[in-house]
């Protein structure tokens, strides 16, 4: 997959960046239970960096190439979590997208409609960064991501 499928339809994105290290299985709980579908000004992907099997790796693209860009992990430097943030980052980058987002593999919005509150946010004029809760105990159905604009 390239960076190009990541923003092929030149909309407003906003890329949700996703490490994802020895938990294959919240990793698919959360990308089947996170709703991801908004305005059609706006289009949102992830950006899942995964050290998972090959076999793993090519289920995770089967399944949601059309929500997600799936980098291998062990075909990149990325090494700690740190880094595979940073090596989704890039790709998110590259995508040219308009905002990035911190998310982690066992993250699932408060509730269905949260991109409408969120799009409308971040689109503002003049965002550049929101807390949007902090990332301590943010997890398991609670929000807990940051979000960049301008980087």
């Amino acid at each position: 997959m390239t960076t190009q499928r990541l923003n092929a339809s030149k909309k407003q994105q906003l890329s949700l960046l996703l490490p994802s290290k020895g938990r294959f299985l919240d990793l698919i709980l959360t990308l089947l239970f996170t709703r991801t579908v908004t305005s059609s000004q706006f289009s949102v992907k992830f950006v899942i960096c995964a050290n998972y099997s090959g076999f793993q790796i090519a289920l995770l693209r089967a399944l949601f190439s059309s929500r997600a860009l799936v980098i291998d992990e062990r075909k990149e430097p990325a090494g700690s979590m740190i880094g595979a943030y940073n090596l989704a980052f890039e790709y998110a980058k590259k995508a040219q997208s308009t905002w990035v987002a911190l998310w982690a593999d066992d993250l699932f919005p408060a509730s269905k409609d949260w991109l409408t509150a969120l799009t409308h946010e971040i689109s503002a004029p003049g965002f550049k960064f929101g807390i949007f809760s902090s990332d301590e105990g943010g997890h398991k159905s609670k929000y807990g991501w940051n979000i960049f604009a301008g980087y």
